[in-house]
């Protein structure tokens, strides 16, 4: 316990300045976005599996893209108790891999929440 107490407390101290310094290294220029994959989308299964692929992302990379903003909603994500839709996660982490095996950056965009203010003026907003 008094090691894990204390590795705690060195992450605690160093994780800020890791973050500071990965911040610092983080420059993106030129972008695209990836909408209505893991966002504003009812579509499951192999449908949405096939939506975006490294094929894509290999082509954004080609033509001088330095970075993929990828929108997430809440209830792509996890279900109404919070549970993960392993699914939805193996697309986002694949996506995530892609994005770096193309020397690309990634930004993770949580989109739309389920206590949205939108979804309460437009449920059907897509």
């Amino acid at each position: 316990m008094k090691n894990l107490t204390l590795s705690l407390m060195l992450l605690g101290f160093l994780l800020p300045q890791i973050m500071i310094n990965a911040a610092k290294n983080f420059t993106v220029k030129r972008g695209t976005n990836l909408a209505h994959w893991l966002s504003q989308s009812k579509e499951r299964g192999e449908k949405r599996e096939k939506f975006i692929t490294i094929v894509d992302i290999q082509n954004i990379a080609q033509m001088g893209f330095d970075h993929v903003r990828l929108p997430i909603d809440e209830e792509q994500m996890w279900d109404e108790n919070g549970k993960r839709h392993d699914d939805a996660f193996q697309l986002m982490t694949n996506c995530i891999d892609w994005v770096a095996e193309n020397n690309m950056r990634i930004i993770i965009d949580l989109h739309i929440l389920r206590s949205s203010s939108i979804l309460a003026l437009q449920p059907f907003c897509y």
